[in-house]
């Protein structure tokens, strides 16, 4: 009853905020600080907490009521679980014999990543070294030291989960889930599948927030849940209010629409029974609650079985379910994709380098500070995506971006029009020195707004 009034209250918000963490056990909670480097002796992801805590105590409250502790210091557990784990890989080898070098083109991103990395599995955890090759076949000079692993994931997770690829489908709000009913291509798909939650794992692993934003019922499944009929609606809004009303509906009615515990595939045509011999039993008023209960289950649960399985083997090589387990629903995208309450200007004002001669005492560095805190929320997260990629800021602050937020100087040109541009894959701002604030908020909107990006001018 407490987690089901958790995950209501987490859907819907009507409790006051800080409602369930319980201050004393927070207070004893120590985790070990990412500077200790301590490498962990054991690969069982439980036994891992029980070595990061020194008290298997633990276990029963982070696995069963995670919620009385504050999500952000459950994030800080399973950073440090990571850097735990990373710190085991790194000991007794040097790092650099077990990066994996990649090329791959920018407008074959999936594919030449497929070919690959999708046999690496676990060893996804392993540093990665990526060269882009752009249009012409032309090797792109990168900066190594994280920014163009940041690039790569980002550029690969918005392909990989663009529903136009075909792996996964968009509900009404935009929300991503697997698509089903792949053919005779199915063996194909399921390989893609589970490439996709490799990677899904290492932004995870790597902590580089993505774009794609899932349905809480594919967020159940990575959280190894099983859906309800009320998830139903998460992904079928018209299919769950179809089969609520059929519930109500008197005796002739039901048997006047001819239904069966039976589902006809629409793209195959095949009959899927939901019981042994579905096809041969009618739906009545006695049975209909049986039958829509049947329905979603096949819907959420069956339906997509082997993606969601080949999606959780890939994802699971690099990220254990009993860290997730660490989350709840929202929690978990949260975890993906960061915050969308806002930025904190203050904190990325105290975390924001400064290059090419740029000075934070500096009055175009002042306008910049006082042009966006002018912008509205929305402005701002188109700003943050402008230069780093992703429109949310990082759930502990922009001290754990990486690499930090940095705006550099940049020359303005001959008559003094050089629109602001971004490097991405290293958060970098590249700002000309406009000689009023008028002038840098109107070529800062207008270069976010035109998607401009390298060296736009």
């Amino acid at each position: 009853l407490f987690n089901f009034v958790y995950e209501k209250d987490s859907r819907r918000g009507f409790l006051p905020s800080g409602i369930w963490y319980c201050e004393d056990l927070v207070g004893k909670l120590i985790v070990v600080p990412n500077g200790n480097n301590l490498a962990l002796t054991s690969d069982d992801p439980e036994e891992a907490m029980v070595e990061l805590f020194g008290n298997s105590n633990i276990l029963p409250v982070l696995a069963n009521i995670f919620q009385v502790i504050p999500f952000l210091q459950r994030v800080s557990i399973f950073r440090q679980l990571i850097e735990s784990n990373r710190s085991k890989l790194m000991s007794g080898l040097v790092w650099e014999t077990k990066s994996t070098n990649i090329r791959v083109r920018r407008n074959q991103i999936f594919e030449d990543s497929f070919e690959s990395l999708g046999q690496l599995s676990s060893s996804l955890r392993n540093k990665i070294k990526v060269t882009f090759v752009n249009e012409h076949g032309i090797e792109e000079a990168g900066i190594d030291g994280g920014g163009v692993l940041k690039e790569f994931i980002d550029a690969l997770t918005k392909r990989t989960f663009d529903p136009k690829l075909g792996l996964f489908r968009s509900t009404e709000d935009h929300l991503l889930y697997p698509a089903a009913n792949f053919g005779d291509s199915l063996q194909w798909a399921l390989k893609r599948f589970e490439f996709a939650g490799a990677i899904l794992g290492k932004a995870l692993y790597e902590g580089i927030l993505v774009e794609p934003q899932f349905s809480p019922a594919f967020l159940n499944v990575l959280l190894g849940r099983e859906n309800k009929f009320g998830d139903l609606f998460l992904i079928d809004s018209e299919l769950h209010r179809n089969l609520t009303k059929l519930k109500s509906l008197a005796e002739d009615e039901i048997e006047a629409l001819l239904l069966t515990f039976s589902i006809t595939v629409p793209e195959t045509g095949e009959v899927v029974d939901m019981v042994r011999g579905g096809r041969e039993f009618d739906v009545n008023k006695r049975n209909v609650h049986l039958y829509t209960k049947l329905f979603a289950h096949y819907r959420l649960n069956i339906e997509t079985l082997r993606q969601t399985k080949a999606f959780l083997k890939g994802f699971r090589c690099i990220v254990p379910l009993s860290w997730l387990r660490l989350f709840g629903l929202s929690e978990l995208q949260r975890l993906v994709g960061g915050d969308e309450k806002g930025i904190d200007l203050s904190d990325l004002k105290r975390h924001t380098l400064y290059g090419g001669g740029y000075h934070p005492s500096q009055p175009i560095i002042q306008w910049l500070w006082e042009v966006l805190e002018g912008f509205n929320v929305d402005e701002q997260a188109q700003f943050l995506k402008f230069v780093t990629s992703c429109s949310r800021q990082p759930l502990l602050g922009f001290k754990h971006l990486n690499p930090p937020f940095c705006v550099n100087k940049v020359p303005s040109g001959e008559r003094g029009d050089k629109l602001p541009s971004s490097s991405t894959c290293v958060n970098l701002l590249k700002l000309p020195n406009y000689g009023s604030k008028k002038v840098l908020r109107e070529k800062l909107w207008y270069a976010m707004t035109a998607g401009a990006g390298f060296e736009l001018t």
